[in-house]
């Protein structure tokens, strides 16, 4: 398997540590970025469905606050994937 390998020497160019603060970082644009999705979503429905909308948007909001409860049960990590999905 390590015939075709070249023997290229590796020379380090840059090193970086990142702190605690990039997690912070992507929790806090995880939240508004569900709260400005969310939004748009209700605004959208209401527009278009028009009294039909209140129900379909009342029914999001409980789907959202179960899915949340339901993977705060399970210990389940949300990551930016997954509010992608969400929203």
């Amino acid at each position: 398997m390590r015939a075709g390998a070249l023997a290229a020497p590796m020379y380090i160019v840059e090193e970086r540590t990142i702190g605690p603060s990039l997690g912070a970082d992507n929790i806090e644009l995880g939240v508004k970025s569900v709260t400005v999705g969310m939004a748009l979503v209700l605004l959208f429905m209401l527009v278009i469905y028009r009294g039909f909308g209140v129900f379909a948007n009342i029914a999001l909001a409980m789907n959202l606050v179960l899915l949340v409860a339901f993977m705060s049960l399970m210990g389940a990590t949300l990551t930016l994937p997954g509010i992608a999905g969400i929203v």
